[in-house]
């Protein structure tokens, strides 16, 4: 963080506290957008999750119009998300929720990547093609630009490696090794009855998923934010998160050395941001 200045916290609508800030004053921009009305994270009128959906798609589109004057030229936007289903009479449909996320952003912010992030704990003991290797629980990583950027480079690094793949570690030892014994012990048919109990507890002990929704209900892992402030911002650098939820990017852009500028509409949240770093070293406005 750059020693005159103080980390910003906004507890009001994004599109307003945005205002407040000069343009060409963000350097990067790394968020995680709510999900249309899947989850209501406030009761404020403002509140995007209470809106239809094309309403919705329309008020985040303000979002990143406004998001786009503040960011310098060559400023990078990195936000994660999943699609979504809604509920029909008698059955369930997709919502396309990231390529329609995608059709929101102004055209000065260009498309540079899309990245796969695989969240969830997986069974990764067989080889294709196998059922356990398939699944509909991921993320999109979306990587826009304003303009040519100085982080070229680490744009075509993703490339080269499109699909990261970010597993849940045992927590024990960090041992990926035990991860595969317990799974692989698991499936031979004459052990089962004997070893199953006996595995049920290893997973519940040393296997839990540590992404796991806990105090707050689309919480950040702080690695994801950490891998992406890292490669599209310098130290000193200014973070915004315009849906700042628990407060995981300030504290990542804190350890790191960036200043961070967020904003949060759910006044419930503050205590849990606010927990995240040292009262000092952050200004708070509502």
């Amino acid at each position: 963080m750059p020693n005159n200045q103080k980390h910003q916290i906004y507890f009001i609508d994004c599109r307003e506290g945005l205002e407040k800030l000069p343009d060409q004053s963000i350097d990067l921009v790394v968020s995680g957008p709510p999900y249309f009305d899947h989850i209501v994270y406030s009761k404020d009128e403002k509140n995007l999750s209470t809106k239809n959906y094309q309403d919705f798609l329309r008020d985040i589109s303000e979002v990143w119009e406004k998001l786009e004057r503040k960011l310098k030229d060559g400023g990078i936007v990195a936000i994660w998300l999943h699609d979504i289903y809604v509920k029909k009479e008698d059955h369930f449909e997709l919502i396309s929720f990231h390529s329609d996320i995608i059709k929101t952003f102004p055209e000065d912010l260009a498309l540079r990547q899309i990245v796969i992030w695989d969240r969830y704990l997986k069974k990764i003991y067989t080889d294709l093609p196998k059922e356990e290797q398939f699944g509909a629980r991921f993320q999109y990583i979306l990587v826009f630009s304003k303009g040519k950027t100085a982080y070229e480079k680490k744009l075509k690094d993703f490339y080269w490696k499109p699909v990261w793949y970010f597993k849940t570690m045992p927590r024990f030892l960090g041992l990926k090794m035990l991860y595969h014994i317990v799974f692989f012990f698991g499936k031979i048919f004459y052990l089962q009855k004997i070893l199953n109990p006996i595995f049920s507890q290893v997973k519940k002990v040393l296997l839990q998923d540590k992404y796991k929704f806990r105090g707050y209900q689309t919480t950040c892992p702080p690695e994801l934010a950490q891998m992406l402030i890292k490669i599209f911002s310098k130290k000193e650098d200014t973070v915004c998160d315009p849906f700042l939820g628990s407060g995981t990017t300030l504290k990542v852009t804190n350890k790191l050395k960036r200043r961070c500028v967020g904003f949060e509409i759910n006044k419930d949240a503050r205590k849990m941001i606010l927990e995240k770093i040292s009262s000092k070293n952050v200004e708070v406005f509502e």
